[in-house]
């Protein structure tokens, strides 16, 4: 778990920790328990580098050759 908190950090992790922090810190401050839910999970997120923190959030195929992309086959289906 240390060894999650301490490497891979990138701008959106740091990002990510900051923002929910100060939304985190200001919905505490003002008692808005939903604020407090969502900056919570944002900084979790850019603590621990999990979700989009860790550059999860979508697929890289751009990186995978040719050969491994599969190929979707379409099979019209004609109704009378």
């Amino acid at each position: 778990m240390m060894n999650r908190i301490l490497t891979g950090w990138t701008f959106p992790r740091v990002f990510y920790l900051l923002i929910g922090g100060v939304i985190f810190i200001q919905s505490l401050l003002t008692m808005e328990w939903l604020g407090i839910i969502f900056g919570g999970y944002f900084t979790a997120m850019g603590l621990f580098g999990f979700g989009c923190a860790s550059g999860q959030c979508y697929p890289i195929m751009k990186n995978q050759p040719a050969e491994r992309r599969e190929e979707i086959e379409v099979e019209e289906i004609k109704q009378r």
